[in-house]
């Protein structure tokens, strides 16, 4: 759920497919990938036909990828299993941040842990983790997102250790996260991986509207959904003719509360 709200937000031109629907060999050529958690077969498969960094890409992995086979079994290889080489790096150490209990009634303090990014990145400096970690060890990886620990935890392997890494593979880039995703910090973690991916927006709108492209030979659609119930603008990039209004469509468009504009663009 983060990972697709948090793309439309980028209005990239980008998909979802799922690996329990397309087997791995279906998709290579795919340009950019997220591997949610995958298991030690479908690793080995796409270690096989489906590397899509050689291909320019940008492969995505998050927290405890790669950790076990399809019978739930722990696997023998230190993780990220057979994609070691792939993303450069192992995870060193892993573990979950702790809420204390019985609650205290003074003000609640937030256990997560924090990624300092590598400065000059065009995001936010500091991202939050979920109540999962991982302290990584680089084998041919660079890390651009260090781990910073509140003071109340008390001291803690994780302080400054790599918490996300780039490994360039082939053409294009692997990244690990060593964290899963959550509501607050899906953003930081989708925006890292399409500043490598370099795809260009489909247009500018405002956060809850999404865009998507479909296509098929001769021609393409844009999809434009307003999941708010106010009016909302986006300026497209690309220009063409709703098929809803049979309005010609290009620039600025306005979009009603929960409006929907399906564009068939102009080649």
């Amino acid at each position: 759920m983060y990972q697709h709200t948090d793309y439309w937000k980028f209005t990239e031109d980008l998909d979802f497919l799922s690996f329990d629907i397309y087997p791995a060999y279906s998709i290579k050529g795919t340009d950019d990938a997220f591997i949610p958690a995958i298991t030690l077969e479908r690793c080995r498969a796409m270690t096989g036909g489906f590397i899509v960094p050689e291909q320019h890409g940008v492969l995505l992995a998050i927290a405890r990828t790669a950790t076990k086979n399809r019978d739930n079994q722990v696997i023998i290889q230190t993780p990220p299993g057979l994609l070691s080489g792939l993303f450069g790096v192992k995870v060193e150490e892993l573990g979950s941040v702790t809420y204390p209990w019985p609650p205290s009634p003074a003000p609640p303090v937030n256990p997560l842990y924090q990624i300092q990014l590598t400065p000059g990145s065009a995001l936010e400096s500091q991202t939050p983790s979920s109540r999962a970690f991982e302290i990584l060890s680089l084998h041919g990886a660079r890390a651009v997102g260090t781990w910073i620990t509140p003071p109340e935890s008390g001291p803690t392997a994780a302080t400054g250790q790599p918490a996300i890494t780039v490994n360039r593979f082939g053409k294009g880039h692997a990244i690990y996260v060593g964290t899963h995703l959550t509501a607050a910090n899906a953003s930081c973690v989708i925006g890292l991986a399409l500043q490598y991916a370099s795809i260009p927006p489909l247009a500018e709108a405002p956060a809850n509207v999404e865009i998507v492209r479909r296509r098929k030979p001769g021609t393409s659609f844009l999809f434009v959904l307003n999941h708010y119930p106010q009016k909302e603008q986006a300026r497209l990039f690309a220009s063409g003719t709703d098929l809803i209004t049979g309005n010609h469509c290009k620039g600025s468009i306005e979009l009603a509360p929960y409006g929907v504009v399906v564009i068939q663009e102009e080649r």
